[in-house]
């Protein structure tokens, strides 16, 4: 990872848990134009800022799937698919999907996509908080996580804390719109976008507050690894019941992009990046450390894609359109009824 001033260290933290501009500006007692010059800096280095949601609340169940590598997939926007990552694992190419799929509808969706339902898990993921990180130590410009707390971290067998689930929320297309806009943006001011949209500032802002803001989670930092270093995936076994504590315990180290853990199963997969050193203090305390029952490299990855909620014509008499990810797949049209950001 790049060297950063301490007022970028500063501003990321900040940035983890402010709604706007100002909320950062505030923290660093500067001003919100600054802050959108330090967020730009930060992207540039290859951090970047995203919002986040509490999909479930809206009827989106969070599955991780492993398939064989399919280059139809990978290229296509296929909806309610918010990450695409290709791997290669021995002499072999696989595609890890992870989707926000509609509650009830994950049979349906694993036949479209032709999968093995066997190879399809409902998960909790995390990625690194740096505004929470008991790890995470800022110092003469670098990012550090100190290693040897980690195991005391993972033994402490407590099941993690998750902010109790929300309400059910009855949302419209124009609702999911707004949650896609904010993910790629977090920072957003609801005028631009109605001046964009050629929308009521009204309209928008009523939808927002009603049923887009309850839902919102701490921003996530995602890091894209520096040059020359590889993003690897590790697979990781513990007791049922404690996948969700482990996982978390490992988003604490920064050079982690995202861990997952697979309901029930005392699986945990992570995303990771570290340096050669990190890499071998790692692996010392996931051997000695009583709470890991085994590990290993499970691949590398090549290619990595995110992506927004789909939004359009999604949501027909309060329920999600399952259809349009066969659409997608199969069907050829000269324009969708659906929109997805790459990220």
């Amino acid at each position: 990872m790049q060297k950063l001033r301490e007022l970028e260290y500063n501003a990321l933290k900040y940035a983890v848990v402010a709604r706007k501009y100002i909320d950062i500006a505030r923290s660093l007692k500067t001003t919100p134009s600054y802050v959108s010059k330090l967020i730009t800096g930060l992207e540039r280095k290859g951090i970047k800022i995203y919002g986040k949601f509490d999909y479930a609340s809206i009827g989106l169940i969070e599955y991780l799937m492993l398939l064989p590598f399919s280059q139809d997939i990978m290229e296509k926007n296929i909806p309610y698919i918010i990450q695409k990552t290709t791997l290669i694992k021995s002499k072999q190419k696989i595609l890890m999907l992870r989707a926000l799929i509609p509650d009830g509808a994950q049979k349906d969706f694993a036949d479209i996509l032709q999968a093995d339902p066997n190879q399809m898990w409902r998960i909790t993921s995390f990625s690194w908080n740096p505004y929470s990180s008991p790890l995470t130590v800022y110092m003469h410009g670098k990012i550090t996580s100190n290693t040897l707390q980690l195991t005391e971290l993972l033994e402490t067998r407590k099941l993690v804390h998750m902010p109790p689930p929300k309400q059910q929320q009855k949302i419209d297309n124009l609702d999911l719109e707004l949650v896609a806009e904010f993910t790629r943006n977090p920072f957003l001011k609801l005028s631009q976008l109605a001046q964009r949209k050629n929308m009521k500032n009204q309209t928008l802002n009523y939808h927002y507050t009603s049923h887009v803001k309850p839902i919102r989670l701490e921003n996530e930092v995602i890091i894209n690894p520096p040059p020359g270093y590889a993003t690897r995936l590790l697979q990781i076994k513990t007791t049922q019941g404690h996948e969700e504590h482990i996982a978390w315990a490992l988003s604490s180290l920064h050079y982690v992009q995202n861990t997952y853990a697979l309901t029930g199963t005392g699986t945990v997969y992570t995303f990771l990046f570290p340096d050669p050193y990190e890499e071998k203090q790692l692996a010392e305390t996931l051997y000695t450390c009583t709470a890991i029952l085994d590990f290993t490299l499970f691949g590398y990855v090549t290619a990595n894609k995110r992506y927004t909620v789909p939004f359009g014509d999604i949501i027909a008499n309060g329920r999600y359109n399952i259809g349009i990810v066969y659409e997608a797949l199969h069907v050829h049209r000269r324009k969708a009824n659906y929109d997805i950001y790459e990220l």
